[in-house]
């Protein structure tokens, strides 16, 4: 890491950390807001689909909200 990353890092109070973190944190809060993979892809000037494509994970904590409950037991009797 560059020093004057790290020195930025330190000024902010932050521990250090370099530009590819920062750029996949920029590509998470884009997947977060609901922006296209193609428009993910151009803003970090990926070269490749397929390289955009590992941002398009399943958010289980999002699919959560979504899920039906499980039908309760019906009794045999």
């Amino acid at each position: 890491m560059p020093a004057r990353q790290y020195r930025a890092c330190k000024r902010a109070g932050l521990q250090p950390f370099g530009a590819h973190r920062l750029r996949h944190s920029l590509g998470e809060a884009m997947v977060g807001a609901e922006v296209p993979l193609a428009a993910i892809g151009q803003v970090l000037r990926h070269d490749d689909p397929v390289t955009t494509a590992n941002y398009a994970r399943v958010d289980v904590t999002r699919l959560r909200t979504l899920a039906q409950p499980w039908p309760a037991e019906r009794s045999l009797s």
